[in-house]
């Protein structure tokens, strides 16, 4: 069998919290395993040592630890770093993860910036949350190139955002003001559905986000580097982000305008 050019492991949505299983708030039918999630890492882990060809690195797409555990006073430091110990168990499998809404629901960007940087798998080689190499999360978008030709582009999907606690920041002034003119309400909880909304504006919810000026010109930098290098791009990260690939829900108000963009 012909070795692949690189192998990756992708997890995403674990959504781990100290509490009973309970059916979901957004459909009765299904049912939320909280407290077994993180068997899930370990089981995902387990098996990706054992492929013929072991994989080079994962990806954690975001949402490792649930909201609940801030809204519910459970215990968001202990869901955070029980959920971030089990990377550390795999030293030879380097982690990249990905910032997702429900960190931003427990934790400020300072904070989170402090758990990652603690747990972090050193034998990545780059650092984990941030392109500027420091111990921040400002910036949570980054690049990596795990083999040649070959990038991945790690997006902030939550760069502008409801759901990230730093209220004095003028930008979350801005989307209470944009999501009550889409809404037709400063009801908050309201913000969190869409039924009331039609076409592209359901992307327009309270737990999705948008990513500003700043990134934007540097992912088109990123993508124009690739392109100029003849480089295959590998964009990802918490929210769908082309609209082609998403048929009733588009969270990410982003749409990526780069023609060259290549989607392996």
């Amino acid at each position: 069998m012909t070795k692949p050019l690189v192998s990756f492991g992708v997890l995403t949505d674990v959504q781990y919290a100290d509490r009973d299983d309970c059916p979901s708030w957004y459909s009765a039918d299904k049912v939320r395993y909280y407290r077994t999630s993180l068997n899930h890492i370990q089981t995902a882990f387990e098996t990706w040592e054992k492929e013929t060809h072991p994989i080079s690195f994962a990806l954690q797409l975001g949402d490792l630890f649930d909201c609940c555990n801030r809204t519910m006073d459970l215990d968001s430091d202990a869901a955070a770093r029980k959920s971030l110990s089990i990377f550390n168990e795999f030293p030879n499998i380097p982690t990249y993860h990905v910032l997702g809404n429900h960190e931003l629901d427990n934790f400020n960007r300072e904070q989170l910036a402090q758990y990652f940087d603690m747990s972090k798998n050193k034998s990545a080689t780059t650092n984990c949350l941030s392109n500027d190499g420091q111990n921040t999360l400002e910036l949570a978008y980054y690049t990596f190139s795990p083999a040649a030709n070959l990038v991945f582009v790690v997006i902030d999907c939550f760069d502008i955002c409801l759901p990230n606690w730093d209220r004095e920041k003028s930008t979350y002034a801005e989307v209470k003001k944009f999501l009550s003119q889409y809404h037709d309400s400063t009801d908050m909880m309201r913000w969190d559905y869409d039924d009331h909304l039609e076409g592209l504006d359901k992307r327009f919810v309270a737990y999705n986000g948008a990513i500003g000026k700043q990134q934007l010109e540097w992912l088109d930098q990123q993508l124009f580097t690739a392109e100029q290098n003849d480089h295959k791009v590998i964009v990802c990260g918490n929210e769908p982000d082309i609209p082609v690939f998403v048929v009733n829900h588009l969270p990410l108000a982003l749409h990526l305008q780069r023609k060259s963009l290549k989607i392996p």
